[in-house]
Formats: C-alpha cells, structure tokens, sequence
C-alpha cells in the first residue's frame, strides 16, 4: 500500500462475522513495525493517527489471535484530519474513537520554554490519557492513575516539561472507549 493522499491516516480491520479476535500491523518498507494492535475485544482492530509517507511503501498484515479462527476480514484506510495547536488557538476538542488515539500536532510555540499542556474530557465519561511521543517512541507520558478504577476517570493529565521539535501529543481513553 502507497501513502494515500493524506499524511494522517486509520487503518481498520473488521471481520465480516465476528467473533475473530484480530491483530492488526502496519510495516514499513524494510519489514519493520511501525505499529501493532492486539484489540482488546472481537469487533475489530484499529490503528489511528499513522502518519504516512507518500512516497513511501507500507504493509497491512492482518491475523487473529494465535492464528486461531477463519473467516472474510474488510481492510479499510481512512484519511483522518490534522489536528494542530497553535499559540493563536491554544486549545482544540477532538473526538477519540474506541480503541484509538488522536494526534495533535504543536506549531509556532517557542519549544525552549516549558509548556503545560492538560487534556480533559469535557463529559466526565472517559479518563484520558496524554503520552508526548515523537515517530515511534513516547517521550513523556502522563495518565492520573493508570488502573481501571472508574471512580478516578475525572482527572486530568497535565504534562508540563520542555517539547523537543517534531513531538506530537498522543490523546487516548484509558480503557479503550469512545469520547
């Protein structure tokens, strides 16, 4: 598969009769992993917020569990937007999907000063999780609990540290829900 058109973008599996516990994985051009999602229930896999070279050659492979189970599965790549944050528009709401993450890119803001950045979900519902991650590696990361306790899924976590260039935000729920 080539770049589509668009620098951000989802790739999902589904199978076409659930149940198929399936393992989604998206390789570069030399074979290496680029990201790898064991989902955590049967109605699918989805890897979010990819950037892609659109000169570049990817690989989708898809498998259940173990190697457990048959059945016809739809591969779909969906564009996504970029989400950016500026210092003229400092703060921005996204939908997260279930099981996915969102990516937020910084520009314009003078990276040799310490930011705060706070991530909250406006209906109490979800406990968002905030990681500062560059291509494939997370720098920083900051969830306010980290256990499945759902009387503490009000918090909020702020990161406050110096964002190296090229760092994006990472925006996921805790426990894989949609907000």
């Amino acid at each position: 598969m080539r770049g589509i058109g668009s620098d951000v973008v989802s790739i999902e599996a589904r199978a076409a009769e659930p149940p198929l516990d399936l393992v989604l994985e998206l390789l570069d051009a030399d074979g290496h992993t680029l990201a790898y999602v064991d989902a955590p229930d049967t109605d699918g896999a989805v890897i979010s917020g990819i950037r892609m070279d659109y000169a570049s050659r990817y690989t989708v492979r898809v498998n259940t569990f173990n190697g457990e189970g048959v059945g016809d599965v739809s591969v779909t790549v969906t564009p996504e937007p970029d989400y950016v944050l500026t210092p003229d528009t400092p703060a921005l709401r996204v939908p997260v999907g279930a099981n996915q993450r969102v990516l937020v890119h910084l520009e314009g803001f003078d990276l040799t000063q310490t930011l705060e950045i706070t991530v909250s979900d406006s209906t109490g519902q979800l406990d968002p999780r905030l990681d500062v991650v560059n291509t494939r590696v997370v720098l920083m990361s900051n969830d306010d609990h980290g256990t499945a306790d759902l009387s503490l899924n009000r918090f909020d976590p702020p990161v406050t540290a110096q964002i190296p260039p090229g760092a994006m935000l990472m925006i996921t729920d805790f426990l894989g829900r949609a907000g």
